[in-house]
């Protein structure tokens, strides 16, 4: 089946060439695509992309919850550890996302403190 150039404009047409020459020598496509999908990087999506991130309690974050504004947004939080209590404005990273949930940890060193 003979690929068509697509009207829209030259760069997709060079595109196409160079997938239609690979398309002429059998066997070559799976190696084609299986460089394609090693090539590209790893993007995170939904829950994995939260986790890292900074945030802020807006409430007290404790083992049994509390709230921490994470990228503009009011969420569910709870302490990583069920013994830490962060207070509010304390800032965060988000270590897990457990449901709707985000599993927090502070981000100063809380052990030295006590």
């Amino acid at each position: 089946m003979p690929v068509r150039a697509p009207r829209c404009c030259s760069q997709h047409a060079g595109q196409l060439r160079g997938v239609r020459s690979r398309l002429d020598r059998p066997g070559d496509v799976r190696q084609t695509m299986a460089q394609t999908a090693d090539a590209r990087e790893l993007v995170h999506t939904n829950a994995e992309a939260l986790i890292g991130r900074k945030a802020v309690a807006v409430s007290s974050v404790n083992g049994d919850g509390g709230q921490v504004r994470l990228d503009g947004e009011v969420w569910s939080a709870r302490a990583f550890d069920d013994k830490q209590t962060i207070s509010v404005g304390d800032a965060v990273t988000v270590v897990e996302i457990s449901g709707a949930t985000a599993v927090v940890l502070a981000d100063i060193d809380y052990l030295a403190t006590e």
